[in-house]
């Protein structure tokens, strides 16, 4: 259902927008260019969407497969659609990862590439996934472009906060490192449940 959201859909809804950017090239009155941008505006906020759903409906491969084949899915699916290189180590010492905790760890690392894509300018990104006995790290680090991390409580950084949220709010630590020209690092950590260690 995801892919075809993300594929079948998202080609024909590139495929109107293409056809009105083409037909705004010839003479049109104004109000007929008018109803054209509008509809590739209503095209663009579509898109989006699509990958929107696309993305929470594929996060339940987490109850199917669990964390690290949802992981390798997801980042394979972001190199293709944005031609960045992505090294992803996963290191799976405890197979099993409360639901809780796999989701929302799943759903930052999404956070974290859906601003690497928008933002960061980046060729490169390394992400390190480990799950050992007691806790859950992750790190994400791109060679992108950087920022001054005195911005964070800037509007423009709600993503980056709602990262920190999702982490503390698991009672574990979140971390971002940047700076002009130096690309950017995050790392988490979340501590697991003793009960929950594998025989």
């Amino acid at each position: 259902m995801s892919r075809t959201l993300h594929d079948e859909l998202g080609q024909i809804v590139t495929a109107i927008k293409l056809d009105l950017k083409s037909a705004s090239r010839d003479e049109l009155t104004n109000r007929t260019e008018k109803l054209i941008q509008n509809a590739l505006a209503g095209s663009d906020e579509l898109l989006k969407s699509i990958h929107q759903i696309a993305s929470t409906v594929r996060s339940s491969v987490l109850d199917d497969l669990g964390l690290p084949d949802a992981v390798e899915s997801y980042v394979d699916e972001f190199r293709q659609r944005t031609g960045i290189a992505v090294e992803a180590k996963l290191q799976f010492v405890r197979k099993s990862v409360p639901p809780l905790i796999g989701d929302n760890v799943y759903r930052i690392l999404q956070e974290s590439l859906t601003n690497i894509a928008k933002h960061a300018a980046a060729h490169r990104v390394e992400i390190v996934l480990q799950a050992e006995a007691d806790a859950l790290e992750l790190t994400v680090a791109d060679d992108g472009c950087g920022f001054e991390t005195s911005t964070l409580d800037d509007t423009n950084r709600l993503g980056m906060l709602g990262m920190r949220e999702r982490t503390e709010l698991l009672g574990g630590s979140f971390q971002v490192h940047s700076a002009p020209s130096e690309g950017t690092r995050i790392h988490l950590r979340i501590a697991l449940p003793s009960q929950q260690i594998d025989d």
